[in-house]
């Protein structure tokens, strides 16, 4: 058995009244009350109309649920496919951050290691300079000791 049928809508309950339209499996419709075997029901185009109780079901038929099936697992299917395409690219943009963060820290070493050489030589020239203040003072002070002696050397203070 296929599932597909069609059934006969007619102007009020009962064979013997006139059908005036016809529904395919699928198609929906809105129940507004029942009388005996039959539903008065709205079928699409607004119309009102009855149908054999035996006839309606609440459930979506097998082919067209599968059918709705098949087409979400396509929608599914195209929206892993595009969240692939956008992990790869976020895989790759994590790769370069992470190149990046490599030559980064490949230069800051190189600054802190120039900083320090900098700083070395900063506190050399300083040891330096402070050795040759003294250096100069220490010759001044001696330069000036020997000339001391030789200017005061005969005079007596008494």
């Amino acid at each position: 058995m296929s599932g597909h049928r069609e059934i006969q809508v007619r102007t009020g309950p009962g064979d013997q009244n006139n059908a005036f339209a016809t529904l395919k499996t699928g198609q929906k419709m809105q129940r507004v009350s029942q009388e005996g075997d039959y539903y008065l029901v709205k079928i699409p185009d607004g119309r009102r109309g009855y149908v054999l109780k035996k006839n309606l079901t609440d459930e979506t038929p097998p082919e067209y649920r599968l059918g709705e099936l098949e087409a979400k697992v396509k929608q599914q299917v195209e929206e892993i496919k595009q969240l692939r395409q956008e992990n790869n690219g976020l895989i790759e943009a994590a790769d370069v951050q992470t190149r990046r963060e490599a030559e980064v820290k490949t230069e800051l070493e190189q600054f802190q290691a120039e900083r320090s050489n900098i700083q070395r030589d900063r506190n050399l020239t300083w040891f330096l300079a402070g050795a040759g203040v003294l250096l100069v003072g220490w010759l001044i002070g001696w330069r000036f000791r020997l000339r001391g002696k030789s200017r005061y050397q005969g005079l007596s203070l008494s």
